[in-house]
């Protein structure tokens, strides 16, 4: 386990650290663990992460985002890119339990309609499964 400086200032680059994403094969989904903070330190891995994720598998993509406490507008940007990358494959990007605060965002600004947000990873792994597709 990092240890945490004691003062509120983070170091430079504590941020980063922040974000880890873990890929697993489930099922028909390819799943992304996602956690911390996503900003603008570190939206870029983030996407260099998932992008690693969507070249290795032709299956859906699931981003459990339980562990997601703050998203800028860097991180939505992400979100975002993703969704167009996955379409153009006519794949589907789910994103899963989202804090409430979070899934606001996201509807205010129209990913809803986009971007295949469920309840939990459970509901997530089951529409993939089920086929469920956006749209679009």
């Amino acid at each position: 386990m990092l240890d945490m400086p004691r003062s509120r200032a983070l170091p430079y680059g504590w941020q980063r650290m922040m974000i880890v994403a873990f890929v697993e094969l489930i099922g028909s989904a390819c799943l992304l663990r996602a956690r911390g903070r996503i900003n603008f330190l570190n939206a870029d891995l983030f996407q260099a992460q998932a992008m690693s994720a969507l070249v290795d598998t032709d299956r859906d993509v699931v981003i459990d985002a339980s562990e997601v406490t703050y998203l800028s507008t860097s991180g939505l940007a992400v979100f975002m890119y993703l969704w167009k990358e996955l379409r153009k494959q006519n794949r589907d990007l789910h994103v899963c339990a989202l804090r409430p605060y979070i899934r606001q965002v996201f509807e205010i600004i129209g990913f809803d309609k986009l971007i295949l947000l469920d309840e939990d990873l459970a509901a997530a792994l089951a529409a993939v499964e089920s086929g469920t597709q956006s749209s679009s």
